[in-house]
């Protein structure tokens, strides 16, 4: 009888150890998660460019592509 009550507290105190520590690692990878979604938008927040310059850039590149697209115009009717 002695027997089978320990077998019995020893079950429960491993799985009330096993919750305890699903717990903590739900806890954990939750604080993983928001530090890497912190770090992912304070990087795109640092590299983005402001909105002059890529307004240039769009510009630079529409006017490359008419050029382009003239040169080969040109290159078609010659």
């Amino acid at each position: 009888n002695v027997i089978l009550t320990f077998k019995i507290d020893c079950k429960y105190i491993i799985r009330g150890r096993k919750n305890m520590l699903a717990k903590y690692w739900k806890k954990i990878g939750m604080l993983i998660l928001i530090i890497a979604c912190v770090f992912n938008i304070m990087s795109k927040l640092v590299h983005k460019l402001s909105l002059n310059k890529e307004m240039l850039y769009s510009a630079e590149y529409m006017q490359e592509q008419q050029e382009e697209n003239e040169t080969q115009e040109e290159n078609q009717t010659n």
